[in-house]
């Protein structure tokens, strides 16, 4: 069943009226164009002519060659959109946002600082410079915590919390050198070490320590967002991951959502599109991760440089429709492409 118009969606509708036909709205708001009629009967919307007083004139029909394209170049005739643009005199129109132009967006996928990737970081800081983001997301593993771990650990690596805080306030920093004005942060499930640390051995510190307080984040401008929980930019959700991680992933985060989802964790770079049959679209996707491989102590380094994949995202948010147009940038030995301009690390 369709979902019912909002009032701004109703409101975004009725303003596109004197300058779109009823399919491109129902294109623009995902409806048939039967459901845009319906809309502007309800609210007492009537033709133009109507309203102006001018008679309504029927249109004449030409019949237009229903052929492909290969029978009409062979026979001389138009090919049937090209007949019908020049009796029409149609144009082709782009998405816009509200301002006329698309909001740009920067997705960062689980980092693990300190044990970072020094190049995939320099990389998506020079792509964050020439970006300039409006939107910018940490989608959670920003730090890796691991003296927080209750795994096994490298005795070389424990009890250097203070170490890994300040990295990771050094590489808040540079995000926040981008000026960003919507900075959202998830937390993961690394940064969720914490959290269970302090819960099997300090109760008593439950709500005087946690991720968004050691970040800062709230002084930086961060809103955060804990983990297991999702934000939202317009039809988009971001979150972590919904307890799922391998190569089907992303399916995995689509059929929990039934929305569109942007998740991290599984440091792949997936990016899968479904629809149903209203006619819906979804979005799953994940982009990949800016950890360092070689300084990872618990998996098989060949099956992580078989499964993992060094990079980041992109986008453009539409604040007219909602909508989210990302893409995936994998970096591929120290290099990426953004918009068709090269990148290479230093």
């Amino acid at each position: 069943m369709a979902q019912p118009w909002s009032q701004s969606d109703i409101e975004g509708a009725i303003a596109m009226r004197g300058k779109h036909t009823n399919r491109e709205i129902a294109e623009r708001y995902n409806r048939s164009v039967y459901a845009v009629q319906q809309l502007f009967l309800r609210h007492g919307i009537r033709e133009r002519r109507q309203l102006a007083g001018e008679p309504q004139t029927p249109l004449r029909r030409t019949k237009e060659p229903s052929v492909s394209h290969n029978i009409a170049a062979r026979l001389g005739i138009p090919a049937p959109e090209e007949h019908a643009t020049r009796k029409s005199g149609a144009r082709v129109t782009t998405p816009s946002g509200a301002s006329g132009t698309l909001e740009p967006m920067l997705i960062v996928p689980d980092v693990h600082r300190p044990y970072h990737s020094n190049m995939g970081w320099d990389l998506l800081m020079q792509v964050g410079r020439w970006l300039k983001p409006k939107h910018l997301f940490i989608m959670g593993d920003f730090a890796d915590f691991y003296s927080c771990s209750s795994h096994d650990k490298d005795p070389a690596r424990a009890n250097r919390l203070e170490e890994e805080l300040a990295d990771v306030d050094e590489g808040l920093d540079d995000l926040d050198s981008l000026g960003a004005e919507n900075k959202e942060a998830v937390e993961g499930n690394h940064e969720n070490r914490l959290w269970r640390q302090i819960m099997q051995h300090s109760p008593s510190l439950a709500g005087l320590v946690s991720t968004e307080k050691l970040f800062k984040l709230k002084e930086r401008g961060w809103k955060f967002t804990p983990y297991k929980r999702h934000t939202t930019l317009g039809a988009m959700h971001f979150t972590h991951d919904v307890g799922a991680s391998g190569r089907n992933a992303a399916f995995r985060v689509l059929d929990t959502y039934q929305h569109s989802a942007v998740s991290a964790h599984a440091h792949r770079m997936q990016y899968m599109v479904e629809g149903n049959a209203v006619g819906e679209v979804k979005l799953s996707a994940m982009f990949g991760w800016l950890g360092d491989v070689d300084q990872v102590d618990y998996m098989h380094i060949a099956k992580a440089r078989k499964d993992w994949c060094l990079g980041f995202g992109v986008g453009y948010y539409d604040p007219a429709s909602g909508y989210s147009y990302l893409v995936p940038v994998p970096i591929v030995h120290g290099t990426c492409m953004v918009n068709g301009r090269l990148f290479r690390a230093a």
